[in-house]
């Protein structure tokens, strides 16, 4: 992100960063300041959706 390659990130929340609710508004924080739009699903990302590489 600070090298300008990923603009946007979906999370299913904060807690994706940091179970301490401080520590994960520092890094929300930190990716705005870097440009960075966080994406959170409606209703908290309760679904869980794997991660695919093809």
């Amino acid at each position: 992100m600070e090298q300008g390659r990923i603009g946007t990130l979906l999370l299913p929340g904060p807690s994706a960063f940091s179970l301490n609710d401080r520590e994960a508004r520092a890094v929300l924080r930190r990716l705005h300041q870097l440009g960075c739009r966080v994406l959170e699903p409606p209703g908290g990302g309760a679904a869980f959706v794997p991660v695919t590489c093809s």
